[in-house]
C-alpha cells in the first residue's frame, strides 16, 4: 500500500447482494461512493490527504433492495513519509555480502539518518551531514527495518527485510 492508502475492512454480512461505501471528510460522509456487487469485506481508498480525518459506512443492501443503516467510523491520517521528486527516489538500499549499503547516486546531502526495528527502537543513528554517494548501514539482526533520513533537508524512509 502506498502512503497515501488506507484498507477499509468490514464485517460481511451473508444475506447481503451487494454494498455501498460511503467515505469522505463530511460526517456524515457524502464525497465518495463506490458500489459493491458480491460480499466483499474490504476496500482500498487512495489519494487521501495528509494530517485529515475521514468518515466511512458501509450500507449493506438485500435482494428486496431494502438496506441496513450501519455505524459511522473514523480515521485521521497523519503526516505522509515519503518524496516524490526524481533525485530522491534513486536512492536505494542494496545488500552485498551480507553488509547493507544506502545508495546515493546523486551524492545529495544525506542527515539525520537513524535506523530502527519493526517495534520502533533505534538501532544506528548517525547526525553527520555526508554527501558520500554510498554509505555503510549497521543491520544485523534479521527482521524488518526502517531506515529514515533527509536527502536535502526532506524526510524519506526506506524499508530493509533482513532475513
Amino acid at each position: 500500500m502506498n502512503h497515501n492508502e488506507a484498507l477499509l475492512v468490514w464485517e460481511t454480512d451473508e444475506l447481503a447482494n451487494s454494498y455501498q461505501l460511503s467515505i469522505g471528510t463530511d460526517n456524515p460522509p457524502i464525497n465518495h461512493f463506490v458500489e459493491f456487487v458480491g460480499n466483499t469485506g474490504d476496500y482500498t481508498f487512495a489519494d487521501l490527504n495528509p494530517n485529515t480525518t475521514y468518515f466511512w459506512t458501509v450500507t449493506p443492501y438485500y435482494g428486496d433492495f431494502s438496506a441496513k443503516t450501519c455505524n459511522i467510523q473514523s480515521f485521521t491520517t497523519g503526516d505522509f513519509i515519503g518524496i516524490n521528486q526524481s533525485k530522491h527516489e534513486k536512492i536505494s538500499i542494496t545488500k552485498e555480502k551480507g553488509q547493507y549499503y544506502l545508495n546515493n547516486p546523486n551524492a545529495c546531502k544525506i542527515s539525520e539518518l537513524s535506523i530502527f526495528n519493526i517495534q520502533g527502537i533505534s538501532v544506528q543513528k548517525k547526525d553527520k551531514a555526508t554527501n558520500n554517494t554510498r554509505i555503510k548501514l549497521q543491520i544485523n539482526a534479521s527482521g524488518v527495518h526502517l531506515v529514515k533520513f533527509k536527502c536535502d533537508n526532506k524526510t524519506q524512509v526506506l524499508k530493509v527485510s533482513n532475513m
